[in-house]
């Protein structure tokens, strides 16, 4: 055997090998995989295969094999990529078909003041279910509509149902909780939206002081003084502005200082340890600061009766999350 034969041998040994165990380590995630994943995993596995047998026949064919493993990569990718191009379109077009089918539900969550047991607010949750995708996480819909270019149109649709279905409530049930409506930070930022807002209010006869727009904190990603301005223009018309999840990504004790808000919703994820000391810390500051501001504070993510509790000590006593309400649908 010549020195080019074992070169080329023993590249085949370590790259047949590499590739045996990553497939393993494909097989084991395999299901929390995507099918087009699967697919390559058992792809290579039997590539690998070729290889390996061709190696030990010492066939004539086994450096071929090798040197067009990419020819092959290249042909899954491209495949791939057309399934998703298509994926892309099919949920595109499904998107585009609820929204004008009006399909698209509309939950709400009850927030409670739990010294009194009063619902203070009505938070609106978007909920899609396909027949054939099955249920669209929120967070997947605002991505499909994003990448679709349809977040505008989604937004809308989702601000126009949630308040005509909040009328219809508000009828009914002779209360007048304020409505929370999340924003994606594109639609918060357009100038168009504030009118389109406006329009709507007037149109269900809904004053404009029963409406919360709650914004994320990837909102200030953009330019600062964008935002300040787009906050301003809301609440000069009665919105109010709510900080949703706080503390969840990015947030600093400065943003409290720097923009002009009503509610600051504190994540969840300082719920789920708020029986540890230093989680407790923080969440009395940030109570202490919006008393001090007079401002609302809201802790979402209650499911137990040990939460309610631990927050009930540090005056957090405005609270949401399973424990009080799990989402529903309007009823009339």
């Amino acid at each position: 055997m010549n020195n080019k034969t074992t070169i080329v041998n023993t590249v085949i040994i370590f790259f047949t090998v590499a590739i045996v165990l990553l497939f393993f380590v494909f097989v084991q995630l395999e299901q929390s995989l995507t099918q087009r994943f699967t697919l390559i995993a058992y792809s290579i596995m039997l590539l690998s295969l070729f290889l390996f047998l061709d190696l030990l026949n010492h066939n004539r064919y086994c450096l071929s094999y090798l040197l067009n493993t990419h020819h092959f990569l290249r042909e899954v990718k491209q495949t791939i990529e057309g399934e998703t191009i298509a994926n892309k379109y099919l949920l595109s077009k499904k998107l585009s078909n609820a929204i004008a089918e009006d399909i698209i539900d509309i939950h709400y969550q009850k927030i409670i003041d739990i010294r009194t047991n009063k619902t203070l607010y009505i938070e609106q949750l978007a909920r899609w279910y396909d027949s054939t995708l099955g249920y669209i996480e929120p967070e997947r819909l605002i991505e499909i509509a994003r990448s679709s270019e349809q977040l505008r149109c989604l937004d809308h649709y989702l601000i126009d149902k949630s308040i005509r279905l909040y009328r219809k409530h508000c009828l009914k049930t002779k209360t007048k909780p304020t409505l929370s409506i999340n924003l994606t930070p594109e639609t918060f930022l357009q100038k168009n939206t504030l009118a389109f807002l406006l329009d709507t209010t007037e149109k269900y006869a809904i004053p404009t002081h029963y409406i919360c727009l709650e914004i994320s904190e990837t909102t200030f990603v953009n330019d600062h003084r964008d935002c300040l301005k787009a906050i301003e223009s809301y609440k000069r018309e009665g919105f109010l502005i709510a900080l949703d999840d706080f503390g969840k990504s990015y947030s600093t004790l400065s943003l409290l200082e720097s923009i002009d808000y009503d509610v600051i919703k504190i994540d969840q994820l300082f719920t789920k340890t708020i029986e540890r000391s230093k989680t407790q810390e923080i969440v009395r500051m940030i109570q202490k600061i919006s008393m001090m501001s007079n401002k609302q504070l809201i802790v979402e993510g209650v499911e137990t009766r040990s939460q309610k509790e631990e927050l009930e000590k540090l005056k957090c006593y405005v609270q949401q999350g399973f424990y009080f309400h799990y989402p529903e649908k309007f009823k009339f």
